[in-house]
């Protein structure tokens, strides 16, 4: 297995002026127009993870967000799984320093679950437990929670194995994300119905792309970290976070035009994104490789959504 690592640049505080001149719903507007993001296999797949640099025929990235780490995920049937990771890199943006981590995953090669966990972890180490049988992936954050009678638990509908482990909250937005056998679903919450085969679920009360469209309306929300499940239009699972130092990331808006902007490795867009728990709960991790992204301090993990081989 060869590895080529590739430097990140240098962190620079931007001018506190500058940064404020400019948004990161600009940058997402910029990405669209040089031609989207496009994440791409990286050479040649062997078992295990491939590390090499970004493949040539990339696109050239727009100024302020670069690609700046990509590998392959080598699965069954001669499929991979890709994993990118982009860095805005633009002093005079309020997101310098934000990094964009994507894991794309055709679904035909992998067998998803939702896990119902509620526990008080470091990401990392709640993850890492998950890696341990060695057939893991990749683990997303899940849903919301709240406090109630003094104690931490899941906000909205979560499904393991065929039963509910909570049940679904009055949300008239948002949706569903849902596993039946070997098909994986986004469902806007107004035409999901829980049936007998869904054997995995879990509701979040925000939609981010709603069949090829941005669902948020709000351009100048709170900029926060955030995290998103996603399902592309040509077959494949898409976990991405973005994270930032400071915890101010990005607004909704700016992360689903962001998430528009993507392409699979095969060319294809996302179709559906559901947004999950973000600030300090958002977090990625790539089990094979132990690689993470995200705030990775003590806290609540209430569910998770993980893909194993």
């Amino acid at each position: 297995m060869t590895t080529t690592r590739i430097a990140p640049r240098a962190a620079r505080r931007p001018d506190a002026k500058l940064a404020t001149q400019h948004t990161l719903a600009s940058l997402a507007r910029r990405l669209a127009a040089a031609g989207a993001l496009t994440c791409m296999s990286t050479g040649a797949v062997t078992p295990g993870v491939v590390r090499a640099a970004p493949d040539a025929r990339l696109p050239p990235m727009q100024r302020s967000l670069q690609l700046e780490e990509q590998f392959s995920i080598a699965l069954r049937a001669e499929k991979s799984a890709v994993f990118s990771a982009y860095r805005d890199s633009d002093i005079r943006s309020p997101g310098y320093g934000a990094q964009l981590c994507v894991l794309q995953i055709p679904i035909v090669a992998t067998h998803v679950k939702v896990i119902d966990t509620r526990q008080n972890a470091v990401p990392t180490s709640l993850h890492r437990s998950l890696a341990s049988a060695g057939t893991a992936i990749g683990s997303l954050n899940g849903s919301y929670f709240a406090e109630r009678a003094g104690h931490l638990v899941p906000l909205g509908l979560v499904k393991v194995e065929g039963r509910r482990t909570n049940q679904p909250h009055p949300w008239r937005s948002g949706g569903v994300f849902a596993v039946t056998g070997r098909e994986v679903r986004i469902v806007p919450i107004r035409k999901f119905i829980d049936r007998p085969a869904t054997a995995f679920a879990l509701q979040s009360n925000t939609l981010l792309i709603e069949d090829g469209r941005n669902g948020i309306r709000d351009r100048y929300g709170n900029r926060a970290d955030r995290s998103a499940i996603a399902i592309t239009d040509d077959g494949h699972l898409v976990m991405a976070v973005l994270h930032e130092p400071g915890g101010q990331a990005g607004s909704l808006f700016d992360f689903a035009e962001i998430l528009r902007s993507l392409k699979s490795p095969a060319g294809g867009r996302i179709e559906w994104a559901m947004n999950m728990d973000g600030g300090p709960g958002a977090h990625l991790q790539i089990a094979q490789s132990g690689r993470h992204c995200g705030p990775n301090a003590d806290g609540f993990i209430p569910n998770m959504i993980v893909a194993f081989l």
